[in-house]
């Protein structure tokens, strides 16, 4: 349950928040978390922000910065960076080699 709530909160919820959400203290939360995912609650996050924005980028023709903005980044070029780290590509490779395979 905690995790769905993350995966359709993502944009909006915060440790604090999610672990107020479910009544539980912040700490515990973290380390369930952990413990499920092998993933810090940050890094779950940043995960959710990277599969929605590479979804974006497949499926609809929205520019980079507006795909960044929508998957909860402000600024666009750490985006870019967090993009490239995770997918070894910048979004617009991303894009182009996805179309290409098509």
């Amino acid at each position: 349950m905690v995790l769905r709530y993350i995966e359709e909160n993502y944009l909006t919820c915060t440790l604090k928040s999610t672990a107020e959400f479910f009544n539980i203290n912040s700490n515990y939360l973290s380390n369930y978390i952990k413990k499920q995912t092998g993933l810090t609650f940050t890094q779950l996050i940043q995960e959710q922000k990277m599969m929605h924005a590479a979804s974006l980028l497949r499926n609809t023709d929205i520019p980079v910065a507006d795909v960044a903005n929508m998957a909860g980044y402000e600024n666009v070029s750490f985006f870019y960076k967090k993009f490239e780290e995770k997918y070894g590509n910048s979004p617009k490779e991303y894009r182009s080699n996805y179309q290409n395979k098509l």
